[in-house]
């Protein structure tokens, strides 16, 4: 008799920062393999959910794109919750975005219930823009090792590291919780049915839409949200 094939892990992976460091032109390059320079500012969350395949098993992976903005900060916090991975974005040629990290990890550490199993990663967005970097890698990968972070350099606009980015996090996190891998549970809390638990069938990569936070209850799908991403603002850590 043979074995039944295996179900699709389920995988919530987040990116966070301040506006304007190119977050979500590197989740719509993610998403939708598209370069968009004109995109507006995310004012909630956006989720995707894509099918990646990882080593032969497949997983349902839930990208949330939050946003940067203080006053949006609360609502930021509750998609930080329950995640697998998270990745702390900044802008290579603007220092103030990069000084912002330190205050992006409390905001997720505030949040997250059981923070040290989430794979972390350091985006450095925009490397395209290398000639104008403010941030050195040297400077980045040296703050990333203190903060047990991994960390990568990326570009939406040429995909630079692009198509490896969710494949690493993922095998980041199941070398972190072998565990949990070997039990079948890819949530980083059973007891958490929060943002990283999806519905059955969202098994291929679908429209961005437009998510309400809530807490103890399966993220809810609905409808499609055109807007995409952050336009340029001042330095600050907003």
């Amino acid at each position: 008799m043979s074995k039944p094939p295996a179900k699709n892990k389920k995988i919530s992976i987040a990116f966070c920062g301040n506006s304007a460091v190119g977050k979500t032109a590197l989740f719509t390059r993610i998403t939708k393999g598209i370069f968009n320079e004109h995109l507006e500012a995310s004012i909630s969350a956006d989720v995707f959910t894509k099918q990646v395949n990882v080593d032969g098993q497949n997983h349902n992976v839930a990208l949330w794109d939050t946003a940067g903005q203080e006053k949006f900060r609360s609502t930021t916090k509750s998609y930080l919750r329950g995640l697998h991975g998270v990745l702390f974005c900044f802008d290579i040629t603007k220092k103030e975005t990069f000084n912002c990290i330190d205050m992006w990890i409390q905001e997720y550490e505030q949040a997250q219930t059981l923070k040290d199993l989430a794979a972390r990663y350091l985006i450095g967005c925009k490397g395209d823009l290398a000639s104008k970097r403010e941030v050195s890698r040297e400077e980045a990968e040296s703050y990333a090792k203190t903060k047990n972070m991994t960390y990568l350099e990326c570009s939406a606009k040429t995909g630079d590291n692009v198509d490896t980015l969710l494949v690493s996090v993922i095998r980041s996190f199941k070398q972190k919780n072998p565990s949990l891998v070997t039990l079948g549970i890819m949530r980083p809390s059973v007891s958490d049915s929060s943002s990283s638990t999806l519905p059955s069938s969202s098994v291929t990569t679908s429209a961005p839409i437009s998510a309400q936070p809530k807490e103890e209850e399966p993220v809810t799908l609905t409808k499609p949200q055109s807007s995409n991403n952050e336009p340029q603002e001042a330095g600050g850590c907003c």
